[in-house]
This record gives structure tokens, sequence and C-alpha cells, in this order.
């Protein structure tokens, strides 16, 4: 028979080992979905290639067109899905104009301040689970639509009681846990790297720690008032 310390012991590692197998999934979820795209982007371009071959030049020039938007949209859906790390390198190869075509572009340029946000029942859920209130009882105004998401999370207009306005950042949920996933997927895929010297641990350890960082928004809103006071 359990004593009452014993039954909460059970508990407390029970819940961790709940907890560990969650992350887990998550980290092989995510992973998975960024296997799947890369396969699937992978038979798209054969597939583009085979057209050519069977088609021949006639109208070469309108399949790439097709190939290289639809494949920029495939990619720009599910990196804004995932969010996090991933789409944070969608963020960078949207600016890689001497790599990536126009057309490609043009679709993973959404990333940068259109990602597909939260709905508004869980941004709701969020900023409740973080101040205590839900944003009606906390402003005056929220605009439930956000005018602006990326990859951590998204900006609502509102205005205060006292008829401020003000930019309401709401963090995704699990957004951190999604990052130490993403990482644990990075060190895998570059372990090679790694060991050779040729991608320093250290590197990867210090993009983890800034990114982290971003998650930080009591931080960032010290560091915004810094600006605006001294400049």
């Amino acid at each position: 028979m359990l004593k009452n310390g014993d039954a909460l012991s059970a508990q407390g590692w029970w819940v961790e080992l709940v907890k560990k197998t969650s992350q887990k999934s998550g980290a092989l979820r995510r992973g998975f979905r960024i296997g799947k795209l890369g396969f699937g982007l992978v038979g798209s371009y054969l597939g583009y290639q085979a057209q050519n071959l069977l088609l021949g030049e006639s109208g070469k020039a309108q399949r790439r067109e097709r190939f290289q938007k639809k494949a920029g949209q495939r990619v720009s859906s599910e990196l804004g899905a995932l969010k996090g790390v991933v789409m944070k390198v969608g963020q960078l190869l949207s600016m890689q104009t001497r790599v990536f075509p126009e057309e490609a572009l043009r679709e993973l340029a959404a990333l940068q301040m259109h990602a597909p946000g939260m709905h508004a029942t869980m941004a709701r859920a969020q900023f409740k689970a973080s101040m205590g209130k839900f944003p009606e009882d906390v402003f005056r105004e929220f605009d439930p639509d956000p005018f602006a998401a990326a990859s951590l999370g998204q900006v609502h207009r509102a205005i205060t009681r006292k008829g401020e306005k003000v930019a309401v950042k709401i963090q995704y949920p699990a957004i951190r846990t999604a990052i130490e996933n993403d990482f644990k997927v990075v060190r895998s895929a570059t372990l090679a790297g790694q060991l050779t010297g040729y991608l320093p641990t250290a590197g990867i350890d210090e993009v983890q720690r800034g990114i982290m960082e971003e998650t930080d928004y009591v931080n960032e809103a010290k560091n915004l008032r810094y600006f605006r006071e001294q400049f």
C-alpha cells in the first residue's frame, strides 16, 4: 500500500514520463513532416523533369514557372504551419535573391509577416494563461485578428483603458519546446559535420541560445523601451 508521499512521488514520476514521451513524439513528428516535405519536393522535381523529357521544349518556360511557384507554395505552407526554427529558415531563404527563382521567393516572402496565425480562441487562451485575464478584461478594445504573424508569435492591435494604442504580441503555444525539438533534429542531421569540426557544436549552441532568447517577450519589451528612451 502506497503512502501519501509515495503516491505523490509516483504521480510526479508518471507526469515526468508522459512529458518526456510527448517531447520525443513531438520531435519525431516535426522531423517526419520536414522529411516528408523534402521527399515531396524531390518527387515534384522528378515529375517536372519527366514532363520536360516527354513534352520537349514547347512550353518549357511555363512549366518551370509553374513548378517553381508550386514548390514555393508548398514550402511556405509547411514551414508556416511548423513555425519555430524551420520557419525562420524559410524567412532566411526568402531573402536569397541570388539563389532562388523569383516565383519561389514571392511565395516564401509571405513567411516574413503573414504566416498562418492562431485561431482567435487559441490566442485568447494563450493571453489568459500568461496574464491571468482575457484580453477584453485588460483592454478597452482588442482586435482578435492579428495584423502580423511570424515564426514565434503574432501581433494584435489594442487600445488600453487610458486610450493608448498598443501592439499586443502573443506567443504560440509550446513554441520553446518546438524550438528544442527542431534543434534536436538539426543536431542529429549534422552529427557528421560536428564530429569533423566543419560545423562546430558551439555554433549550433549559440544559434539556439539566440532564438530561445527571442521567446522572452518580457526581455524584448525592456529592450524596446530602452531603445525608445535612448534614441
